[in-house]
């Protein structure tokens, strides 16, 4: 289930949000799973090098797809 799901949510992150700033919380409501699961699942694409973190970028810690 988990592996799934994370590459539903890295092809959202990578697709649809393209070069875009984004927070967790567009995963949490698009897939309506819960912020700790969603938190997974970024530190997953963190770790495999999908997206880099980027602070202050609106409220709280945003994300960006890497290129």
């Amino acid at each position: 289930m988990f592996a799934l799901l994370y590459e539903e949510i890295v092809e959202y992150t990578t697709e649809i949000l393209e070069e875009r700033y984004f927070s967790i919380f567009h995963i949490t409501r698009n897939f309506r799973i819960s912020y700790d699961i969603a938190q997974s699942y970024i530190d997953k694409m963190l770790e495999n090098e999908v997206i880099s973190k980027v602070e202050n970028v609106g409220i709280g810690v945003s994300y960006k797809v890497e290129s």
